[in-house]
């Protein structure tokens, strides 16, 4: 999960620059507006998808736990 973190974050990094590189051959406002509002759009996409990857660790981690708590609470020895 972790890699396609990273390979989101060089997927945005590349957009912008792609979409930089054609506003300026544009110009004007509306070219500038345009990309900073796709830049955004890019960057809350990757918040999501971070977003998602630490809820699906939080379901496993506590599924793991779960199960160790149970097999150490089988294998206490009774006094």
């Amino acid at each position: 999960m972790p890699g396609v973190f990273v390979s989101a974050v060089c997927l945005v990094g590349a957009l912008s620059s792609l979409v930089q590189v054609g506003s300026k051959s544009e110009g004007g406002m509306w070219a500038m507006g345009t990309e900073m509002m796709v830049v955004c759009a890019l960057f809350g996409l990757l918040l999501f998808a971070a977003l998602t990857e630490f809820v699906i660790l939080e379901f496993l981690w506590i599924k793991v736990w779960g199960q160790r708590l149970r097999n150490e609470r089988r294998a206490a020895p009774t006094i």
